[in-house]
C-alpha cells in the first residue's frame, strides 16, 4: 500500500482516506510475521525498551514490521513505540504503538496477546483512529474518532451495567494496591487477562463492565490510546482513578493509573 510520495511533507488528506487501510494492513502483517515465526526462541532478551524493561526477540520483532512498513512505503506518520520511543519523521501525526500488548502471554503460550495502534496528533483526546488486534485468534477492533467502534467489521457497544451480572477486570500482582482487591469483590464476577488494549476493548464491546488499574507501574500511552478511543466510540469511558475524563500526552513516559466504564451506574457500585 502506498499513503505517500516518497516525502513527509504531505498535507494530512493524503493519510487519512487511507489511514484504516494502513492499520489494518499493518496488523494483517505483523500477525502473518509471527505465525511464520513460531520456530523463533521469542521469549530470548535482544536488548533494553526505551522504558527501561527487557526487550523480548517477538516485541523486537513486531515493532520492526511496523518501522519497515512506514519507511517502505513514506508514510507520513510519526512513530512512538515502546522499544524505539520517538521517531520523529517531520509529520502532523503520530502512530502511537505498542507492537505486542501482554509479552508475558505471548511467552507462556497464553493466547491473550495483541497488537495496539492509534493515531492522532498529541494527546490522548485528539485520537482519530484506534486498531487492536488479537495477535492468536485475529479478531480486529477499529474505531474512528465519531464513526463508532467495531469488532470484525460488525458495531460494538457497551453494555448496561446489572449489578447481578456484573464482571470486573481488574489488574492484580505484586504491585497491585491492596484498592483493587476490593474492587474485584464488588463484582458478581472478576477477571484478569494480562493484556490492556484487548481488556479494554471488552468492555467497548459489553463482554466486561469494568476495567480497573491501580498499580506501582501505572500503564504507558502507548497501552491506553488506541483502546481508549474505542472504548469512547463505543459509548463507554476512560477516567482517571478521581473520576475525571483520562488525558495523557504523547509521551513514552505518561503513565497512569485508570478505568474504564461501561455504564456509569458502575461508578455507584464502586462507591
Amino acid at each position: 500500500m502506498q499513503l505517500g510520495r516518497g516525502t513527509n511533507d504531505l498535507r494530512m488528506e493524503s493519510i487519512t482516506e487511507n489511514v484504516k487501510e494502513f492499520l489494518f494492513e499493518t496488523a494483517e502483517e505483523v500477525y502473518k510475521t509471527l505465525r511464520s515465526s513460531s520456530g523463533t526462541d521469542f521469549s530470548k532478551q535482544v536488548g533494553m525498551g526505551a522504558n527501561g524493561t527487557p526487550t523480548s526477540r517477538i516485541d523486537e520483532i513486531a515493532e520492526r514490521v511496523v518501522i519497515e512498513k512506514v519507511k517502505r512505503e513514506s508514510v507520513p506518520l510519526n512513530i512512538l513505540s515502546e522499544e524505539a520511543e520517538f521517531i520523529d519523521n517531520g509529520a502532523d501525526m503520530t502512530l502511537v504503538l505498542d507492537p505486542v500488548d501482554g509479552t508475558f502471554n505471548a511467552l507462556l503460550g497464553t493466547p491473550f496477546y495483541s497488537i495496539s495502534m492509534a493515531v492522532g496528533e498529541s494527546c490522548l483526546s485528539d485520537v482519530k483512529y484506534g486498531l487492536v488486534r488479537n495477535l492468536t485468534d485475529g479478531d480486529a477492533y477499529y474505531a474512528e474518532k465519531g464513526k463508532g467502534a467495531f469488532l470484525n467489521g460488525e458495531r460494538i457497544r457497551t453494555a448496561g451495567f446489572d449489578p447481578e451480572k456484573s464482571l470486573f477486570i481488574v489488574y492484580i500482582g505484586k504491585l497491585a494496591h491492596p484498592r483493587s482487591f476490593e474492587i474485584a469483590a464488588k463484582a458478581r464476577r472478576a477477571r484478569s487477562f494480562g493484556a490492556a488494549s484487548l481488556e479494554m476493548c471488552y468492555v467497548a464491546s459489553g463482554q466486561a463492565d469494568l476495567y480497573y488499574v491501580d498499580c506501582d507501574a501505572m500503564l504507558r500511552i502507548i497501552d491506553i490510546a488506541a483502546g481508549a478511543l474505542i472504548v469512547r466510540e463505543a459509548g463507554g469511558e476512560v477516567l482517571d482513578l478521581e473520576g475525571r475524563r483520562l488525558e495523557m500526552d504523547f509521551d513514552i513516559s505518561s503513565r497512569s493509573n485508570f478505568m474504564v466504564i461501561g455504564d456509569e451506574r458502575v461508578l455507584e457500585v464502586l462507591g
